[in-house]
């Protein structure tokens, strides 16, 4: 099998297969990742579960800031705030 990309779907799909024990090989373009920084904003909490299912969700989320409210700003004003729920998971 082979996965095309090495980005988050691709990584993910080929630690999905290695889990299902099907060989997989991934190929991207570039010749090597990139080291340093993120190009992700965030992560919905059914990505990290999907990530949890294959033993790296926690790991991954340890990397991350933990997000507790969405702000809304306009020509920097704050619209509005919307606190998030702590589902504890």
């Amino acid at each position: 099998m082979v996965v095309v990309g090495n980005g988050p779907v691709g990584q993910t799909a080929a630690l999905l297969l290695a889990r299902w024990g099907i060989d997989c090989i991934v190929v991207d373009r570039r010749p090597r990742r990139d080291v340093i920084g993120s190009k992700a904003i965030c992560q919905q909490r059914d990505v990290l579960d999907v990530w949890e299912s294959v033993g790296v969700g926690h790991k991954i989320a340890a990397e991350g800031v933990t997000w507790d409210r969405a702000t809304t700003l306009y020509k920097g004003a704050t619209l509005f705030t919307q606190p998030f729920v702590d589902t504890g998971r």
